[in-house]
């Protein structure tokens, strides 16, 4: 018997924080630096640096990241 698997909705914040889980799973380190950050996001939403800025500040908000000042971000395990 298959099963089905339930995925959870993948609007853009959902691809968003997929992106972020690739991006941590990628480093080793606990902060990803903003440069790998800048680099990951902006490709892949076709979007400039301030607009990625923001969306930090927005998953900041909601509890999804932590932004370490001068460094980069720490993503939080409790969403993903």
């Amino acid at each position: 018997m298959n099963q089905l698997k339930l995925n959870p909705p993948k609007g853009l914040y959902g691809i968003l924080l997929q992106r972020l889980e690739e991006l941590d799973e990628s480093y080793q380190k606990e902060i990803i630096p903003f440069k790998a950050v800048f680099e990951k996001l902006c490709r892949n939403f076709s979007i400039q640096k301030q607009q990625c800025w923001e969306l930090l500040f927005f998953m900041r908000d909601m509890g999804f990241v932590e932004i370490v000042a001068y460094h980069g971000i720490r993503v939080s395990k409790r969403q993903i």
